[in-house]
């Protein structure tokens, strides 16, 4: 029989990235969104901009009967619409169906892994970075929301 050396276990540097990256909290903004940013019920809201683009981040908050649930949108321009992933700090990222605007009213079709998917219906506020609305669950619950687009520094490379 033979004898075969000690096992070596490699480990990835990524794998290691992993484990040190930052959470979605260290990565927030210290001005988190909150609910009395967003104007009262039956105040008039002007249209947004044209140029509003609701790609990239935003630090949103719902307010689950009283208690608060924050977490990160990434959004994306698809098909004439946007598209991407809600993370909230407290479950598993979902997938963001699809995000359509009209003006300044936003429909937004979130997945759910429970009972079919979970709605927003809202606005967006000022120049297009702020959206206030309500999240509609299972049942007809409904919940206040508010989201924050945080700054982005891309630039695009010239063609």
């Amino acid at each position: 029989m033979k004898k075969f050396g000690q096992s070596l276990i490699l480990v990835s540097p990524l794998a290691i990235l992993a484990f040190t990256a930052p959470t979605q909290a260290q990565n927030a903004p210290n001005n988190a969104p909150e609910l009395s940013l967003c104007p009262a019920a039956g105040t008039p809201i002007p249209p947004p901009p044209a140029s509003a683009d609701l790609a990239g981040q935003w630090d949103f908050l719902i307010d689950v009967a009283g208690t608060p649930s924050r977490g990160v949108l990434a959004l994306g321009h698809i098909d004439g619409a946007y598209a991407g992933a809600a993370s909230p700090q407290a479950t598993n990222t979902v997938a963001v169906r699809r995000l359509t605007i009209n003006g300044r009213d936003i429909q937004m079709a979130i997945a759910s892994r429970t009972d079919g998917d979970v709605h927003f219906s809202g606005q967006l506020v000022g120049n297009g970075g702020l959206m206030c609305g309500t999240m509609i669950y299972h049942q007809g619950q409904r919940f206040r929301m508010v989201a924050v687009q945080r700054a982005n520094s891309y630039v695009p490379a010239s063609r």
